[in-house]
This record gives C-alpha cells, structure tokens and sequence, in this order.
C-alpha cells in the first residue's frame, strides 16, 4: 500500500492561454468610418477624435519620413569624408 503512494506520478498542470491581437490599422479604419458616417447636422468637434487624428497622421509621417536615406546628407558625408582624406594624405 505503502509503494503506490511513493511512485505515482504527477500530472503536468495544464492552463489556458487565450492569445490577445491588436490591429491597429483595423481600429483606425473604423473610427475613420465612424467619424464619415455621421450626420451632416451633427459635426460638433469631438476633442478625443481630433487627437486620435493627430497622434495617427504623425505616426504615419514619422514612418514614411524615416524610411528613405536622403541623398543630399550622403553627398555632404562623403565630401567630407573626401576632404578628409585628401587633407591626411597631402
């Protein structure tokens, strides 16, 4: 009787992870829609949706802003470092 006791194995416990997604794109989409569908005689100006505008229009230009190299810097790095250069070695 003893023996059972001291052998038997446990089960592993078990839990229930329920996975959270947040598209934002999605949200945005529907307050934009939100804020077109409303009736033409109720446009009152709605500080929340404003700022909900700005935030989102600025992260959008911060994203594209920082996506290409802008060439005129490269040309002024490499003259520099072409100046650089041809001051060390003359």
């Amino acid at each position: 009787m003893l023996r059972f006791g001291l052998f038997k194995q446990q089960k592993p416990k078990q839990f229930n992870l329920q996975p959270r997604y947040y598209n934002e794109r999605k949200e945005r989409l529907a307050k934009l829609k939100a804020k077109y569908e409303a009736p033409a005689g109720e446009e009152d100006f709605d500080a929340k949706l404003y700022r909900d505008h700005l935030r989102s229009s600025w992260s959008q230009k911060r994203l594209t802003s920082s996506k290409g190299v802008n060439p005129i810097r490269v040309l002024v790095i490499f003259a520099v470092l072409a100046g650089l250069i041809y001051w060390v070695f003359n």
